[in-house]
């Protein structure tokens, strides 16, 4: 199938070791839709840009993890390029997050995010559902 690697920060990793973390690679699109009427489309690398590079997702994604009830989720095979654009999201709010450029990723580094306490076990919770149903391994933590 393929994949697509997520670009490294030019200053080096936020946590300073050599090697990421978690996987830069992505080969999917994950569809997430919670009751808050908000629908998300991320990469499977999202963790990597979280944890290795700094990145802030948007304040309204982070409220969807902690406190939202998921209503709808899939996940795509699709070499870890966008296939959706927030037209196909039925009206509902939310957005396509986390395919970061280069100077995104540079950018996200230089004034690293702290994601509140359980909001990695959250989005595990999520995710390894939407993983499992094709016979693969979400691996974030």
């Amino acid at each position: 199938m393929g994949f697509h690697k997520c670009d490294a920060p030019a200053s080096g990793y936020i946590h300073r070791r050599a090697s990421p973390l978690f996987s830069p690679n992505s080969s999917g699109d994950n569809i997430v839709a919670f009751d808050s009427k908000r629908r998300w489309q991320f990469p499977d690398a999202l963790c990597y840009y979280i944890w290795d590079c700094g990145y802030q997702p948007p304040a309204a994604f982070v409220d969807d993890i902690m406190n939202g009830e998921v209503t709808e989720a899939f996940r795509l095979q699709t070499k870890g390029l966008p296939n959706a654009t927030t037209d196909d999201f039925n009206g509902q709010t939310g957005g396509v997050i986390g395919y970061l450029s280069q100077a995104e990723v540079d950018a996200a580094a230089r004034n690293p995010w702290g994601p509140p306490e359980g909001f990695r076990e959250k989005l595990v919770a999520i995710m390894v559902p939407l993983f499992a149903r094709q016979g693969l391994t979400f691996q974030c933590g």
